[in-house]
């Protein structure tokens, strides 16, 4: 997504459960507010809500917490329905644990499938390009292989950051 809006000069805004972690009261409020206003300034733009499972609980999970959260988000998310410019993204692992009031702020829905093996091959490929390593054709190919039911996030976490030095490949029993 960032590279998207890097090269369409679009406006883009992530946010995550991470972002509304406060123990004042009223600061969660004033960060969705402040989060939204960002995308207005930067319109056109893209606010994308990664892991929506977990910032629009169902009811049932909801605690005060995630209840302010929510009812500003909506407050907010009804309040640029009307406005152009500016485009709402959500993304989850799982669909059934968002709140069904959320649904109608998200018209269209796309099913990402899990990668194949080979796709995971390809994905660590990426990730370890420019990195020094002793990994070979047939070592990326069993990892690809072995790495069933990984989504693209978790196939990162085999490629470490400063990967400048050679490491060996334990494949997965």
């Amino acid at each position: 997504m960032n590279a998207v809006a890097a090269k369409t000069g679009i406006g883009f805004v992530r946010i995550t459960s991470s972002d509304f972690v406060s123990e004042r009261k009223g600061d969660l409020e004033m960060i969705v507010r402040a989060i939204f206003a960002i995308a207005r300034e930067r319109s056109p733009c893209v606010i994308f809500l990664d892991s929506l499972d977990e910032i629009c609980v169902t009811w049932k999970q909801e605690t005060e917490h995630t209840y302010r959260v929510k009812r500003e988000l909506l407050k907010e998310m009804d309040g640029i329905l009307n406005e152009q410019g500016i485009l709402i993204i959500g993304a989850t692992n799982r669909p059934y644990s968002v709140d069904e009031i959320f649904l109608p702020h998200f018209p269209k829905r796309a099913y990402a499938p899990m990668p194949i093996a080979n796709e995971r091959q390809q994905i660590i490929q990426q990730h370890l390009k420019g990195y020094r390593h002793s990994m070979s054709s047939f070592d990326f190919y069993m990892l690809g292989l072995k790495s069933q039911g990984y989504v693209c996030v978790f196939t990162f976490k085999f490629c470490p950051k400063n990967a400048t030095y050679s490491f060996h490949l334990y494949y997965l029993s």
